[in-house]
C-alpha cells in the first residue's frame, strides 16, 4: 500500500541533493495536499488507490483511510464496470487527456458530472495514473438553466413579435426595427416614420395619452407602461403595449428615447374571453351538485372550492381553503391518494399531456362527524409560478355505494338461496327411492321381529339393522327437512305452549351442567306450523348449544312478538315486512367466527368430530323456518356465545276448533278388505305381509289399470284402497276418482316416498285426505287405516 509517507514523491529527482530532494518531496506533498482539484494515485497494475488528497475525499465523500488500498469500482465509484473500462482504454491508447466529461458517483451513491484530466506515470518501475477530478455539476446546471432560458428568451421574442424603436433627442425622425413595421402594418420602403406620423397613426383618442408618455421619456421621468391603440393602412385597429426610457451619456447628457412595442391584441381578446369563460365556468361551478375545487400542492391548500361543499361536508368554502388537505380525508383515504400522487406527478411533471390518475374513491369528514364517501376524478395543470396544481371534481356516492353494497349482499344471498335450493331438489330426488328402499329394510325387520322363534342372536342383529334403518328413515326426513319438501301438517300454535310442552325433554338433551333460562314473553300471538317442526328446531339448537358449552353455561330461549320493517331486508332475498312471533335461543358456548357463519346452514357442514355429526342441525332448521315463510338470523363471536333468532309470521284468520268426530280413537276390531296398489314389487309385497299380520284380507295391483280390472272382477266390496301416489301410466290420485265413481263408499289411503312439493301438486296432502309416509311401520299403517274406516 502507498502513501505520502512511503516517499513516493521522493521521485521528484533533485540532483540527487538528498536536503533538496526531501524539501521537494514535502511540497509536492504539501501541493498534493491543499490542491483545490480532486487528485487521485491508482497503481496500474492492481487498480488500487495509492493516495488521495483532501479535495478528492471531500469529492466522493470518502475516508483517505476507506480508499488507499481499494479499487474506484469496488468502491462503487463508477456508474458501471463498461465505462470505467472507457476511461482506462483511452488512457493506455494516448497516455494522458485532459478536460473530459465523465460521470462518476460518490460512496453515498449520488450521480455528478466531473470533469477529468489524468496521465498514465512510472516510478521506480511501477505505472501509476494520476487523475484529477473537477466537480462540474453546479457548472453544468447554470449552463443548463443558461441555455434554457436563452432558448425561451428567443422563443417569446419571436412568438411575442415584440418591435423597437429610438429617436434622438430633438429630433423629428424614428428609427423603427423590422418587427415594429409589421406591427404597424407599414411598408419600410414607403413609409418613413416621423414624430407627427406616428402619432398621427394612433386613434384619436389615445394620441394625447402617448404624448403625455413621450414628454416623460424625454424628461427621464419613468412613464412606466402604455396601452394604445392604433389605426393600420388595411383600416383594422390593433392593441399595442409599450415600454420606453431615456438613454444618457456618461456625463449625464440625455442621448435618445429607445422604447419597445407588441402587439398584445390577440392577447387583450383572449382575456376578454377569458374573463368571459371564468365568468361562464364560475357560475357552473357555483351551481353544480358535485363539489369543483383546485388544490395547490406547493403550500397543500385549496385554492378554490366550489358552494356544494357546504352541502356535501357542511363546510364553507372559505373554511375549506383555511383548513391544510389532509382535513379533507380519512386518514386511509389519505394515505392512498398520497400514494396515487407520488406516481402520477413525477410523470405529469416528465409529461404534462398525460391524464389525471384514474378516478378512485375516497371517504370524507364531515362538519357534524359523519363521513361521506366520494368519487373523485382529477386532472393536473402547470400554475403560473412552475408549481403543480390538482383540479378535482368531487361527487357524493354515498348512496350509490350503500345501493351497490345492498345488491351484492341480495346477490350473495340469491346465490345461497339457489345453492341450497339445489341441495334441496338433489335431496327430494334421491328420498322416493331411498324411501321405497327402507320401507322394504324396516318393513321385513320389524315382521322377521315379530316371530316368536326368533333366535336370541339373531334378534340382536335384527334390532340392529331396525335401529339403522331408522337412522336413515330419519336422516331422509332431516334432508327433506332442510329441502322444504317433508310431508308436514301445520297448525295454529301458542309458541309459549309448544315451548313448555318441550323443555322438560330439553333439560334431559342438555345436561345437568347447562342452566335453562325460559322467558315466555306475555300475550303472544299465535303462529301457523307443524308442531313437531317446534320440536325439531329446538332439539337441534339445545343439542348445538350443548356441544358449544364447555363445562357450566346457559341455555336461554325467550319470544316475543316483533314487527319487522324494510330495515330489516338483511334478513334474507325476498323479504316481506309485517307481524311476527320472534323465538330467540341463545348460549354461553365458544360461539363461531366469521368463515363458520358463512357455511352453518349449508347440509353436511359440521366443524364436530367425524362420527359425532351429520351436519345436517342447522340445515334442517333453516328448512323448516323458511318452510314455514320464516327468516333465522345468527349472531356470534368466538368466546362469546351465539344466539339463533327465528322470526315466523303471525298467524291472522279464524281459528277452528277440532270436532270430537276427528279426535282419534282405539283401532277397530273388525278387519276389512284392502286392495294395495304398488308398482315397486318389494314395497307391495311388505305392504301386504303387514296387512294380513294385522288382521286385514289384502289384495295386490302393480299398477293402476290391473287395480282397475281386479275392482270390476272382484266379486265382493273392497274398503279401502292403499295406493301409491306416483306411478307409471295413471297416478294413485286419478285412480281414486276413477274407483270412486262406481263405489262411492270407498276409503282411500294414499302412500309414497316423494317430496312434499310433489305430493301438494298431485293433491294428496290436506285437509280429509289420509297420507301414509314412506316407510312405515306396521302400527303406522294400521292407525292410518283405522282414520280411514271412520271417515
Amino acid at each position: 500500500m502507498y502513501s505520502d509517507k512511503d516517499g513516493i514523491f521522493d521521485h521528484q529527482n533533485a540532483n540527487d541533493n538528498p536536503v533538496r530532494s526531501s524539501s521537494a518531496s514535502a511540497m509536492y506533498a504539501k501541493a498534493f495536499a491543499i490542491n483545490p482539484a480532486a487528485i487521485g494515485i491508482v497503481c496500474l497494475d492492481n487498480g488500487l488507490i495509492v493516495d488521495v488528497n483532501e479535495t478528492w475525499q471531500e469529492t466522493f465523500q470518502c475516508s483517505r483511510a476507506g480508499a488507499i488500498g481499494r479499487s474506484a469500482l469496488e468502491l462503487q465509484l463508477w456508474p458501471s464496470s463498461e465505462i470505467r473500462g472507457q476511461y482506462l482504454e483511452e488512457l493506455h491508447r494516448i497516455g494522458s487527456f485532459r478536460n473530459r466529461e465523465y460521470t462518476v458517483l460518490r460512496k453515498s451513491g449520488e450521480s455528478f458530472t466531473a470533469l477529468c484530466s489524468a496521465e498514465l506515470m512510472e516510478l521506480q518501475g511501477e505505472k501509476f495514473i494520476v487523475s484529477t477530478w473537477l466537480d462540474i455539476s453546479d457548472r453544468k446546471r447554470t449552463e443548463e438553466y443558461l441555455k434554457r432560458n436563452e432558448s425561451l428568451l428567443s422563443e417569446s421574442q419571436r412568438i411575442g413579435h415584440i418591435g423597437s424603436w429610438s429617436r434622438e433627442i430633438g429630433a423629428k425622425d424614428i428609427q423603427w426595427s423590422d418587427e415594429t413595421y409589421r406591427i404597424y402594418g407599414q411598408d419600410p420602403a414607403t413609409f418613413h416614420p416621423t414624430l407627427a406620423l406616428f402619432v398621427a397613426l394612433i386613434v384619436p383618442e389615445d394620441r394625447a395619452l402617448m404624448k403625455d408618455f413621450i414628454r416623460a421619456c424625454e424628461k427621464g421621468e419613468n412613464p412606466g407602461e402604455i396601452e394604445f391603440r392604433i389605426m393600420r393602412p388595411d383600416g383594422t385597429v390593433r392593441i399595442l403595449y409599450g415600454r420606453g426610457g431615456l438613454e444618457v451619456a456618461c456625463d449625464g447628457k440625455p442621448l435618445r428615447i429607445l422604447g419597445m412595442v407588441q402587439d398584445i391584441s390577440e392577447r387583450k381578446q383572449a382575456e376578454r374571453a377569458a374573463r368571459e369563460s371564468e365568468s361562464r365556468y364560475r357560475l357552473i361551478a357555483e351551481n353544480a351538485a358535485d363539489v369543483i375545487w383546485v388544490l395547490d400542492l406547493e403550500t397543500q391548500r385549496f385554492k378554490y372550492v366550489s358552494p356544494s361543499v357546504a352541502k356535501l361536508r357542511g363546510y364553507s368554502p372559505e373554511e375549506v381553503m383555511a383548513q391544510p388537505v389532509d382535513m379533507a380525508l380519512t386518514p386511509e383515504s389519505l394515505k392512498r391518494v398520497q400514494e396515487l400522487l407520488a406516481l402520477w406527478i413525477p410523470q405529469f411533471i416528465a409529461d404534462p399531456s398525460i391524464p389525471g390518475f384514474a378516478t378512485t374513491e375516497v371517504d370524507q369528514p364531515c362538519k357534524d362527524g359523519s363521513i361521506v364517501c366520494t368519487e373523485v376524478t382529477t386532472n393536473a395543470v402547470m400554475s403560473e409560478r412552475g408549481q403543480v396544481e390538482i383540479i378535482g371534481v368531487s361527487r357524493d356516492i354515498t348512496e350509490r355505494k350503500r345501493a351497490n353494497e345492498e345488491r351484492a349482499r341480495l346477490s350473495a344471498q340469491l346465490q345461497q338461496a339457489q345453492k341450497m335450493e339445489s341441495v334441496g331438489r338433489l335431496a327430494g330426488g334421491v328420498a322416493h327411492d331411498f324411501n321405497n328402499m327402507l320401507s322394504v329394510i324396516l318393513g321385513n325387520v320389524e315382521i322377521a321381529l315379530a316371530q316368536t322363534n326368533t333366535e336370541p342372536s339373531l334378534s340382536i342383529c335384527l334390532e340392529e339393522i331396525q335401529k339403522a334403518g331408522r337412522r336413515s328413515a330419519n336422516l331422509t326426513r332431516q334432508l327433506l327437512a332442510f329441502a322444504r319438501k317433508q310431508a308436514i301438517t301445520p297448525s295454529i300454535v301458542d309458541l309459549n305452549e309448544a315451548v313448555s310442552g318441550f323443555t322438560k325433554m330439553l333439560r334431559r338433551l342438555i345436561g345437568e351442567n347447562i342452566v335453562m333460562e325460559w322467558k315466555p314473553s306475555q300475550d303472544l300471538w299465535l303462529v301457523e306450523i307443524d308442531p313437531s317442526q317446534i320440536d325439531q328446531i329446538l332439539a337441534n339448537l339445545a343439542v348445538n348449544a350443548r356441544d358449544a358449552i364447555a363445562g357450566i353455561g346457559t341455555l336461554t330461549i325467550e319470544t316475543a312478538n316483533i314487527e319487522l320493517d324494510d330495515k330489516h331486508q338483511a334478513l334474507g332475498s325476498g323479504f316481506v315486512p309485517g307481524d311476527y312471533v320472534q323465538l330467540s335461543i341463545s348460549d354461553t358456548g365458544s360461539g363461531m367466527d366469521n368463515e363458520t357463519l358463512k357455511h352453518i346452514f349449508e347440509p353436511f357442514f359440521t366443524t364436530k368430530e367425524i362420527g359425532k355429526g351429520t351436519g345436517l342441525g342447522l340445515a334442517t332448521v333453516y328448512g323448516i323456518v323458511k318452510q314455514n315463510n320464516g327468516y333465522i338470523d345468527v349472531c356470534s363471536q368466538p368466546g362469546n356465545g351465539t344466539q339463533f333468532e327465528i322470526y315466523l309470521p303471525r298467524f291472522v284468520g279464524m281459528i277452528h276448533p277440532v270436532s270430537e268426530e276427528n279426535i282419534l280413537e282405539p283401532p277397530l276390531d273388525n278387519p276389512a278388505k284392502v286392495l294395495v296398489v304398488e308398482d315397486e314389487p318389494t314395497v307391495l309385497t311388505l305392504a301386504t305381509t303387514m296387512l294380513e299380520k294385522l288382521g286385514y284380507t289384502a289384495l295386490s295391483a302393480t299398477s293402476a289399470q290391473d287395480a282397475i280390472s281386479l275392482l270390476a272382477h272382484y266379486p265382493g266390496n273392497i274398503d279401502i284402497l292403499l295406493t301409491d301416489v306416483i306411478m307409471p301410466g295413471m297416478n294413485g290420485r286419478e285412480l281414486a276418482r276413477r274407483l270412486l265413481s262406481d263405489h262411492p263408499n270407498l276409503k282411500c289411503v294414499f302412500m309414497s316416498g316423494w317430496t312434499a312439493d310433489i305430493l301438494e301438486s298431485e293433491g294428496v296432502i290436506g285437509p280429509g285426505i289420509h297420507f301414509l309416509q314412506k316407510p312405515f311401520t306396521s302400527d303406522q299403517l294400521s292407525s292410518v287405516l283405522q282414520n280411514a274406516r271412520r271417515d
